[in-house]
């Protein structure tokens, strides 16, 4: 997985690594928020799980 664009404060571009790794590794978007970049890993979750709904639309 490839995050395109997001943009965070210098705490959250922790979450830009970890989440996407978190996701693929867990094969789901039920995965704990990085502690510290909180809001940035709840933005990239939620955006996986709106692509992937409008995936399965499709």
């Amino acid at each position: 997985m490839e995050l395109l664009k997001h943009f965070a404060s210098l705490k959250g571009g922790k979450a830009n690594e970890i989440i996407p790794q978190m996701i693929v590794a867990k094969e789901s978007t039920a995965v704990d928020a990085v502690s510290g970049p909180t809001n940035s890993s709840r933005v990239i979750i939620n955006a996986v799980q709106k692509a992937l709904e409008k995936a399965y639309r499709e």
